[in-house]
């Protein structure tokens, strides 16, 4: 009984901050989808600068110039959602 305690303590100490951090995420970062390049990027709720890609389903820190780029997109999708709401009908 005692090992089977242990045992199921130590997988809880190693699994909780998995799910934590994974948590983390989640409140940190928001999904939106570009329509531009039609692909889904994680923004920074924050900060609202653009950090990740998905690029054939695994999410990967953008850098240098497409960081660059991503960013400007986001930004002017934004800016035209705002600024220029879809009408109904």
């Amino acid at each position: 009984m005692k090992k089977t305690l242990v045992v199921l303590l130590l997988v809880f100490m190693f699994v909780a901050p998995v799910y934590a951090g994974n948590l983390f995420d989640t409140l940190l970062y928001k999904k939106v989808f570009l329509t531009a390049i039609e692909r889904s990027v994680l923004v920074n709720r924050i900060s609202g600068e653009v950090k990740y890609i998905l690029r054939k389903g695994q999410w990967i820190l953008l850098t240098g110039e497409r960081q660059k780029e991503c960013q400007s997109i986001y930004k002017s999708q934004l800016y035209h959602q705002k600024n220029f709401p879809k009408k109904p009908g």
